[in-house]
């Protein structure tokens, strides 16, 4: 499974070889298999940046496409949903199981993400690296 998100956009601000790309409406988002998954396939431009992917052949306000593989989609999600998911339900069932009422439960399986979405800050350099989409021109990644 090597299939790729790709959007198509156009090029907002040029930093060094980082640029923002504002992603345009696509009624090709209907069709996409991860349109569900997607925060670009909601209804309204969104920008995206790219980073250390501009050439010098890039300028502001060209059309370029996108595209991220979706292996790296769906690990998003799971950082996103899943995981997140799962703390709330299992210290949600864990703390009723050590006898706390439910109401503590739910505060402490809430309190969990607070480590959790800290753990995700200090890790977002590393998480851009890996969440990271590319130009792409004839189908060649750049």
């Amino acid at each position: 499974m090597n299939s790729k998100i790709r959007h198509e956009g156009v090029i907002e601000n040029i930093d060094g070889r980082n640029a923002k790309i504002r992603v345009l409406q696509a009624s090709a988002c209907a069709t996409c298999k991860v349109a569900g998954h997607c925060n670009s396939s909601v209804g309204e431009n969104k920008i995206i940046d790219v980073y250390a992917d501009v050439n010098a052949n890039h300028k502001v306000g060209d059309t370029v496409t996108i595209e991220m593989d979706t292996r790296q989609g769906f690990f998003a999600v799971w950082i996103g949903f899943v995981i997140p998911l799962i703390l709330l339900i299992g210290i949600s069932f864990g703390a009723i199981q050590i006898g706390v009422g439910e109401a503590v439960a739910a505060v402490s399986a809430l309190l969990a993400f607070i480590p959790y979405y800290i753990v995700v800050y200090l890790l977002r350099d590393r998480l851009r690296r890996r969440f990271s989409f590319c130009i792409v021109e004839n189908g060649a990644s750049l």
